[in-house]
């Protein structure tokens, strides 16, 4: 018994500075990109606070903006618990992440909004409206592929007056609905009823996530 006690506990000990190793490494790199993305980050940030010329597009940018610190932080926070062992912790800054995740995109589709509006005087949806009357508006790929004269519509066109109401109806579903799911990944987390990134039947995760 005597010499199995010691070896045991050198393999222990070397398992430990192994993983200790890991997670100093892990910590090390992802600092350092936080440290150059946060600089940058807040500088733009600073400059468009210093030049807040245009507020009605301007507040829209700044949320936009944010996400980047937001991200990187989020990023070294969940790297560094994932690599202690407390991968059940990032749930924390996971959901404000995604909540925040949620409100840029609105921020994003104000923004291109906004801008149509101030810089062409009309409301987008007049203005697709004069320029493509009742002519349906296609779709980018995946949704549209030409090949040579050869068209597919894997979804049929859209007059521009749908066209724009169809986008603002996507738009507010996810904004709405990822604050919501990441709430309910949340409290199940919390309560242990889910398993983080377990695609099975019996996991909830596996549903919320479609």
């Amino acid at each position: 018994l005597g010499p199995v006690v010691p070896s045991s506990l050198s393999i222990t000990v070397a398992e430990f500075g192994r993983g200790f190793a890991v997670v100093s490494s892990a910590s090390a790199v992802g600092s350092v990109f936080v440290a150059v993305t946060l600089p940058v980050s807040l500088g733009c940030i600073w400059a468009h606070l210093d030049n807040y010329v245009c507020p009605e597009l301007q507040v829209h940018v700044l949320r936009i903006l944010w996400m980047t610190p937001i991200y990187s932080v989020n990023a070294l926070v969940s790297l560094v618990l994932v690599y202690s062992c407390k991968a059940h912790l990032t749930v924390y800054p996971d959901t404000l992440r995604e909540g925040y995740e949620a409100y840029c995109i609105l921020s994003f589709f104000s923004l291109l909004v906004t801008w149509v509006r101030l810089y062409h005087g009309r409301d987008i949806g007049v203005l697709l409206q004069e320029r493509y009357g009742e002519v349906p508006v296609d779709h980018l790929p995946p949704c549209r592929i030409q090949l040579g004269r050869r068209v597919w519509n894997l979804v049929q066109p859209w007059p521009a007056e749908v066209f724009m109401e169809r986008c603002k109806f996507g738009v507010m579903t996810y904004v709405v609905a990822t604050p919501v799911c990441t709430l309910l990944t949340f409290v199940l987390s919390i309560t242990g009823d889910m398993e983080d990134d377990a695609l099975t039947l019996g996991n909830p995760y596996t549903y919320i996530s479609l």
